[in-house]
């Protein structure tokens, strides 16, 4: 039987072994190459009346769904809230409501039917945005850090209100976009990771179990440190798996068996300035050592973001890889039967 690109999903997200490994992006900016036009986003979607709005979230879906259809992705994350790349300048792609979110998510569940996953973004206590002023914010950790954890906590709280309104609007599961680390190692010790961090996030790990829905949390950076913690928090998933941060996605899935689905890995420097065949030969690379470590639990995925301005070649390889990758692994299932 021919499963869904979102059964594959699942499948491999529970740690079952198929002759696949499903793909995805975090976030995803080539929609011009690959579905031939850019979604109505950011302040454009904010002057639409309320029927041009409605309209421009039904199109997105469609531009979507036909990006994800390219390139062969199983599951997709929704465009969330509002961010800044540097002060003052807005993200490439986000919504300007929480209101365009929940029709943005109920658009896309309606064009994708229930042949994708999708997931709803929540944006949990100590992610980069959360911070404010991160001076302050530091000073705060030492200087009244009973007043740091309650904040924590509030704010898990109101994000599970938010998360309610994400999983009745369509998502299947939900990704906590938070970035916690440099290439060096957490922005906090893991000692007060385990004080302000981890205990409003086993809140939300927790809230997602007892909702049935599958939960992964983004960070770029170097999380070797606390990666034992993350096993233990009750996350099914991690998406990055730093390479410029010396994360080893071979040696974490040895640890990680059949506890932690991996996402990523892929480095994005190299598709956005290497060549297709550099492309294809890393992700192949990535492919095999994480089959070897454990044949389920990994989401074949860049690093961060494939953003404007990388090669359609390169990409087109990084594609290519996987399909090639999946067809030997079908073609090895078939001839074991």
């Amino acid at each position: 039987m021919n499963l869904t690109p979102k059964q594959e999903f699942l499948k491999v997200y529970n740690h079952e072994s198929i002759p696949a490994v499903p793909g995805m992006e975090i976030e995803f900016q080539l929609y011009r190459e690959y579905a031939g036009e850019w979604p109505v986003v950011g302040e454009e979607m904010a002057k639409l009346s309320p029927k041009e709005r409605e309209l421009a979230h039904g199109h997105n879906a469609e531009i979507m769904i036909r990006a994800a259809e390219a390139c062969h992705h199983n599951a997709l994350k929704d465009i969330g809230g509002y961010w800044e790349i540097s002060p003052g300048k807005a993200a490439d792609l986000y919504m300007p409501t929480l209101s365009d979110r929940l029709a943005h998510l109920r658009a896309l569940r309606k064009e994708a039917g229930n042949d994708y996953f999708i997931f709803g973004t929540v944006y949990l206590p100590l992610s980069i945005p959360f911070f404010g002023d991160l001076t302050a914010y530091s000073m705060e950790l030492i200087e009244e850090p009973e007043k740091c954890k309650q904040r924590s906590m509030d704010e898990v709280r109101h994000m599970l209100e938010i998360q309610e309104q994400l999983l009745e609007a369509g998502a299947d599961g939900l990704i906590d976009d938070c970035d916690l680390a440099f290439n060096t190692g957490t922005f906090l010790s893991p000692e007060m990771m385990d004080q302000f961090f981890f205990p409003a996030f086993r809140v939300w790990t927790e809230a997602c179990r007892k909702a049935g829905v599958p939960c992964i949390w983004h960070s770029d950076g170097n999380l070797n440190g606390i990666f034992d913690r993350i096993l233990e928090s009750g996350v099914g998933g991690l998406h990055c798996i730093d390479p410029l941060a010396n994360m080893d996605i071979a040696q974490l899935k040895l640890r990680s068996r059949g506890k932690l689905t991996l996402i990523g890995n892929i480095d994005c420097s190299i598709i956005h300035m290497g060549t297709p065949q550099q492309c294809y030969e890393k992700a192949t690379e990535i492919l095999t050592a994480v089959r070897e470590s454990e044949p389920s639990g990994h989401v074949f995925s860049s690093c961060n973001t494939i953003f404007l301005g990388m090669p359609k070649e390169n990409y087109d390889a990084v594609i290519a890889a996987r399909l090639d990758f999946n067809k030997k692994l079908r073609a090895e299932a078939k001839a074991e039967h």
